[in-house]
């Protein structure tokens, strides 16, 4: 491996150490408030799917950073009307030549959204968690946190899995 290859990676790493202090620092789980808007649509949803998932998209754009996180996944409808799924998350700030959002340079999300709009999400690979609660307006969750900036999760079509 190249020395400038090793020393980019060691700052992606550093970067997204710092990322999961920073977030850890302001959302530390909390029971999610709930909000008619959200339960009503995650119901709908949640019987729509009748056993097929959602393609998924969360954005989220910093507010002090030059960085904006993009992730693209699925989730799926639980027994219980909350969702559970998986994303690859993608970073501004890493870059594939002059190219952000390198391919190559994915995060595994593991995805929990309540029937209220609480999203948690588990950092895989840096083994940590956060907690967003959502509001909602058509299809489209969205929280604004000071001092952080937007979290958006969109639900687009519903696809039915491979088994």
């Amino acid at each position: 491996m190249s020395t400038r290859l090793m020393v980019r990676r060691r700052a992606d790493a550093l970067a997204v150490s710092l990322f999961g202090i920073f977030v850890l620092g302001i959302s530390t789980p909390h029971v999610a408030r709930a909000d008619p808007s959200c339960s009503a649509l995650l119901a709908r949803k949640a019987i729509q799917a009748n056993g097929q998932w959602y393609n998924i998209e969360l954005t989220m754009h910093r507010e002090n950073l030059k960085l904006v996180s993009y992730s693209a996944g699925f989730l799926a409808a639980m027994a219980d009307g909350s969702f559970s799924g998986h994303s690859n998350q993608l970073f501004s700030d890493r870059l594939t030549g002059q190219q952000p959002f390198n391919l190559n340079a994915v995060d595994n999300l593991d995805l929990h959204l309540s029937q209220t709009g609480l999203l948690r999400i588990h950092y895989s690979p840096w083994n940590f968690d956060t907690s967003w609660d959502l509001s909602c307006k058509g299809s489209m969750l969205t929280t604004y946190v000071p001092g952080f900036g937007i979290v958006t999760l969109t639900f687009r079509d519903l696809f039915a899995p491979i088994r």
